[in-house]
């Protein structure tokens, strides 16, 4: 069954960004310029959507949306459409690479986890080459 996706308006997360303290007082580092381009991981899930807010409200104009399916799930393209339909919404290059990380981990024996986590290593490294960004953000 694809998994369903609750959707916040931008007007109420900018709102609830306001209130939150937290918020206000985080800021990029001096080194991470908002009109300066930068990858950041998402894959649909809370963390890296608030990211991905934040960093928009920031002023980060050029962001470079990435997201590594890892054909896990049979809802797994759900996800990355959902992703690359937010970065369109928000006017972002959108970056998405699928890699069957099950066959992966069989060559050599390895868990899933462990390929994964090299998939996404060599996803994030490739795209920041091609795209001559060394700046990477995760939630």
């Amino acid at each position: 069954m694809p998994r369903k996706f609750a959707r916040a308006p931008d007007s109420v997360i900018n709102a609830a960004m306001q209130k939150s303290a937290p918020l206000q007082a985080a800021r990029l580092p001096d080194a991470f310029r908002p009109d300066d381009p930068h990858l950041v991981g998402v894959s649909g899930g809370r963390d890296s959507m608030a990211l991905a807010h934040w960093l928009r409200a920031q002023g980060c104009s050029r962001l470079i949306v990435c997201h590594l399916d890892h054909a896990l799930r049979p809802a797994s393209p759900d996800d990355a459409a959902f992703v690359r339909d937010r970065a369109a919404e928000w006017g972002c290059e959108c970056v998405i690479r699928r890699v069957e990380v099950a066959v992966a981990a069989g060559q050599p024996k390895q868990s899933i986890e462990t390929a994964a986590r090299e998939a996404r290593r060599a996803f994030f490294a490739d795209v920041a080459r091609e795209r001559s960004c060394p700046r990477l953000i995760l939630a």
